[in-house]
């Protein structure tokens, strides 16, 4: 899979509004979500796809691929592609971008409601929050 020009998570798959010949934005795996990040000003910084499945009652392993469309540092390592593991407790699914780190991690909180899994992203190292923003994700 070839990502070029936006980042795509697991939701959504009309968010990908401002991609033009995205090949992401047309190569979505099956049953994935097609996501969109956004700053705390609400400008998107990073697209690509979230690809989820229950492993327990309450555990969740994937797989994701995201391309930045801001500045890269601004969004921590969610950029490129890698596996996800998390959890949900009650209503709310917890996502961790980086499971195998113990540092530099991107942490995605959020519901799921129908086919859109929305909520808040934050960029996390041992200084506490580095980043935040927003994201939206459409089966």
């Amino acid at each position: 899979m070839k990502i070029a020009g936006c980042v795509v998570l697991l939701v959504a798959a009309g968010l990908v509004a401002g991609c033009k010949d995205n090949p992401v934005a047309d190569d979505i795996p099956t049953g994935a979500f097609r996501y969109i990040g956004y700053d705390t000003l609400g400008q998107a910084v990073v697209q690509g796809y979230l690809r989820m499945a229950l492993t327990d009652s309450n555990r969740i392993e994937g797989d994701w691929a995201l391309v930045a469309i801001a500045g890269e540092s601004t969004v921590g390592p969610q950029t490129g592609s890698g596996s996800l593991e998390g959890e949900i407790v009650g209503t709310t699914i917890r996502l961790n971008l980086n499971p195998q780190m113990i540092d530099n991690n991107v942490l995605l909180s959020g519901e799921l409601r129908g086919n859109i899994y929305a909520g808040e992203w934050m960029f996390v190292g041992f200084p506490g929050v580095l980043n935040r923003g927003t994201f939206a994700a459409r089966r």
